[in-house]
């Protein structure tokens, strides 16, 4: 099922969370975009019912303004294409879907093609070796899932898409209270943070992604941002 609606409350206090608190690894710009003009709609609306809401700070508005979305003359909203960021879009379209009951949090239950925020205890697996990575053990993975893991990154690496057009896909998974949940992350799109710093590191991996398919003890998510977290309660909505 999917999360209840986030109040406007909730969504500016989240909102206003510090937006590089914690490392980024990757970013898929491109379905970023096109998922954020999908809503374009909603989205200007949500923004102003945020901004009408009284709560909206200075950092906030930053926030808004760096995902293209402005206000016009006669407090009109409109788009700043120049303006455009992709995370501040991300983070946008994530909050915008969270208060509208759009976002699952149990990925196995979800229909495919809904969105999905996957936290948990996790990892990230390097190319073109992953198959071979012990971090599998290490965190109880059975070999037979890691062999259908292996396979549908080699899967993916041969298709290819214009969104990643790197053929190396790091594996980042998240072990969550639903069961295990995992992301193929095109190279191309790793972003800013040295990944292989945070490998073997105790933390909570979020996924934030589309449903592709489950199989039988795991779920795939087609990424769209994917960061890392200490252990403990969850800051990042």
């Amino acid at each position: 099922m999917p999360r209840e609606r986030q109040s406007v409350s909730d969504t500016v206090s989240w909102l206003s969370f510090p937006r590089q608190a914690y490392p980024n690894f990757y970013l898929n710009t491109e379905r970023i975009r096109h998922r954020f003009h999908g809503y374009l709609g909603s989205i200007t609306q949500f923004s102003e019912s945020v901004e009408n809401s009284g709560e909206v700070n200075a950092s906030m508005k930053a926030l808004f303004l760096d995902a293209g979305i402005k206000r016009g003359h006669g407090g009109s909203v409109n788009m700043a294409w120049d303006l455009i960021d992709p995370l501040p879009q991300a983070l946008v379209l994530r909050a915008h879907l969270a208060a509208a009951g759009e976002v699952h949090t149990d990925a196995r239950s979800a229909p495919v093609t809904d969105f999905v925020l996957a936290r948990g205890r996790g990892g990230i697996a390097q190319p073109p070796q992953l198959a071979d990575s012990p971090l599998w053990g290490e965190v109880g993975v059975s070999p037979s899932v890691v062999t259908e893991i292996a396979a549908e990154q080699r899967r993916q690496a041969a298709i290819g898409t214009s969104g990643d057009p790197a053929p190396l896909y790091w594996a980042a998974f998240a072990n969550t209270d639903r069961g295990l949940v995992v992301s193929l992350l095109g190279d191309a799109s790793l972003i800013g943070t040295d990944v292989r710093s945070y490998l073997g590191l105790d933390m909570t991996y979020c996924i934030f992604g589309q449903k592709l398919r489950d199989w039988h003890s795991w779920t795939l998510l087609s990424p769209l941002h994917v960061w890392v977290e200490p252990p403990g309660t969850a800051n990042w909505g």
